[in-house]
C-alpha cells in the first residue's frame, strides 16, 4: 500500500486538513525554565526525527523531512511533506467536531459497503444541516 495526496476535482487543488499539537508554557508555571528546556528538547531536530521514525509522528520541523535516515525508514515522507504544502485549517466553528464525526460515520459506512455512497452522503448532509441549524 502506498501514500498519496488526497484527490481533487479536475479544476481544483488537493487539500489536506491542518491540525496537530501545540506546545506552550503557562504564565502561571512555577517551572518556566524547565518547561522551556522541555519545549526546546521536543522541538529539536533529533527529537523530531526520533518521534517520526520510532512513533510515526509527522515532524513539525520542515528540515527534518530531508533527513536521509528518515527518508530511508519512512519512504512516504516526501508525500507527507507535500501534503503540508496544501494544508488548510479546519473551520473555526463551535460545531466542527460534531460535523466531522458525522462525516466519518457516513463515509465509513459507504466505504465499507454498509450504505450506498449516495445514501450515506445524503444522510450525512441531513444530520449536518440539523446541527448547523441549531446555531443559526
Amino acid at each position: 500500500m502506498g501514500v498519496t495526496l488526497l484527490p481533487a476535482f479536475k479544476t481544483g487543488k488537493t487539500a489536506s486538513a491542518l491540525g496537530g499539537w501545540h506546545i506552550g508554557i503557562s504564565a502561571y508555571s512555577d517551572n518556566k525554565e524547565q518547561a522551556w528546556q522541555l519545549v526546546k528538547f521536543i522541538l529539536s531536530y533529533e527529537s523530531q526525527k526520533r518521534l517520526a521514525i520510532d512513533l510515526g509522528w509527522n515532524p513539525g520541523r520542515e528540515d527534518v523531512y530531508e533527513d536521509p535516515e528518515l527518508k530511508h525508514n519512512l519512504p512516504h515522507i516526501n508525500v507527507l511533506k507535500e501534503s503540508f504544502n496544501h494544508a488548510v485549517a479546519r473551520p473555526n466553528v463551535p460545531y466542527y467536531t460534531r460535523l466531522s464525526q458525522i462525516l466519518q460515520i457516513y463515509v465509513n459506512a459507504a466505504i465499507s459497503g454498509r450504505m450506498e455512497p449516495e445514501e450515506a452522503l445524503k444522510k450525512a448532509e441531513e444530520k449536518m444541516r440539523e446541527i448547523i441549524h441549531t446555531y443559526e
